[in-house]
């Protein structure tokens, strides 16, 4: 593994100023979203360490200019980029009907009648 760089090791070679090791994590496990779709850093998982590597990191960075050139009328197709889900508009949550207040509701507001209370 003598190429594969470890998530903090990555983040002195990520696109941008600002990174930290929750950037970089966050852009191999969710991506980051664009215009048309996530683009993702890729990965290896060995044990339980996340590695990438200098290569796929420019990759990452060219598939996140062409995403958002592509947007803005460029031609670059990006070839990490994971498409969103599509949104079912037909499923809407339905509520329960209301129920009815229980036998012992009645009870409940003569007792606080007879206390003053309502």
């Amino acid at each position: 593994m003598n190429d594969h760089l470890t998530i903090q090791e990555a983040v002195a070679f990520m696109p941008g100023s600002d990174n930290t090791e929750h950037t970089v994590s966050h852009a191999m496990r969710c991506g980051v979203m664009t215009p048309i779709g996530r683009v993702k850093l890729r990965r290896i998982k060995h044990g339980n360490r996340n590695y990438t590597t200098r290569a796929w990191i420019k990759q990452f960075e060219r598939d996140l200019e062409a995403a958002f050139n592509q947007e803005s009328g460029g031609s670059d197709q990006p070839q990490q980029s994971v498409p969103t889900p599509a949104i079912n508009t037909e499923r809407r949550r339905t509520l329960a009907p209301r129920r009815s207040p229980g036998p012992g509701h009645d009870d409940a507001k003569k007792y606080l009648a007879l206390q003053g209370l309502a």
